[in-house]
């Protein structure tokens, strides 16, 4: 399997192992998406992991509809994806 120059979405990525797993895929040249349901959280990481910051996009979202909110297909559609952070 590549694990190079991929676009990759990791779900609950705000920490733990999602996290870390995030961070070695940057580090290994692939774009990544992360997404979290706490905006606060995801911009806390961003600041405490610069990798995040430079190298990727952090979504705030949810899998399923929640008031208020758009799930996830709608919100990460919405990504500019193709490495203009290269």
């Amino acid at each position: 399997m590549q694990l190079t120059d991929r676009t990759v979405l990791i779900t609950g990525g705000s920490g733990g192992i999602d996290l870390a797993f995030a961070l070695k895929l940057i580090e290994l040249g692939n774009e990544v998406i992360v997404t979290g349901r706490r905006e606060s959280v995801l911009d806390e990481e961003k600041k405490r992991h610069p990798k995040l910051r430079f190298r990727a996009y952090t979504v705030c979202a949810y899998l399923l509809r929640r008031q208020g909110s758009n799930p996830l297909l709608y919100t990460v559609a919405a990504v500019p994806i193709g490495g203009n952070w290269r």
